[in-house]
């Protein structure tokens, strides 16, 4: 049985604009409550622990992402390691595979993709994983926007356009900034072929 991109989403997170969720550092961030994006850097302080540093990137700014092979995820984090277990999306979609289920109520839900920028970062590639909410819907609406023209683009990745997102009240009367996001090109998917979910550790000392 094939699944819709919203089946998917129901069936992990329930529609409920005011879920919440906290914002995890991630190598590449997408803070949707504040409405900022930013390059996550470890350094080293005066006592040798590792620190996250934000390099926030001003809009708009373009990134290549890998949406085809977007995950659903369930992720939990401490203070020294991260459990996070993703699944494809299309995967999920198709039948092949079913969705994950919460392995402990401190496991949170979200989505995970790997994105790349020669003129943002030097890595390759880097990692954005979320469990925001409004970043989750934001997700949900590119990946359908991306199927309209997959067809078209074999062996290609979608050069997606962040603009300034725009301010959205909450019926709890919150204010969020949810990304913007516009497909805009498309390009070779070279680049994430061959990575892993395994690559990305290294950041998480």
């Amino acid at each position: 049985m094939s699944l819709s991109v919203d089946d998917v989403f129901n069936q992990i997170s329930p529609p409920n604009e005011d879920a919440g969720g906290g914002d995890f550092v991630r190598r590449f961030k997408i803070d949707a409550r504040e409405g900022f994006n930013a390059v996550i850097m470890r350094e080293q302080d005066s006592d040798l622990n590792w620190v996250s540093v934000e390099k926030k990137i001003p809009f708009p700014h373009d990134l290549v992402i890998d949406i085809a092979n977007m995950e659903i995820t369930w992720s939990n984090f401490d203070s020294t390691e991260r459990d996070v277990i993703g699944v494809k999306l299309r995967d999920i979609m198709d039948g092949t595979v079913s969705p994950p289920k919460q392995p402990s109520k401190d496991h949170s839900d979200g989505v995970r993709v790997y994105v790349s920028s020669e003129e943002l970062f030097p890595e390759p590639f880097r990692e954005t994983l979320t469990n925001a909410y409004y970043a989750k819907e934001a997700f949900k609406q590119l990946f359908k926007e991306y199927q309209k023209e997959a067809d078209k683009h074999e062996d290609e990745a979608p050069i997606v356009t962040f603009s300034k997102p725009k301010e959205k009240g909450t019926k709890k009367g919150s204010v969020v900034r949810p990304p913007s996001m516009q497909i805009t090109g498309w390009t070779s998917r070279d680049v994430f072929d061959g990575g892993s979910s395994a690559e990305s550790d290294e950041v998480f000392r």
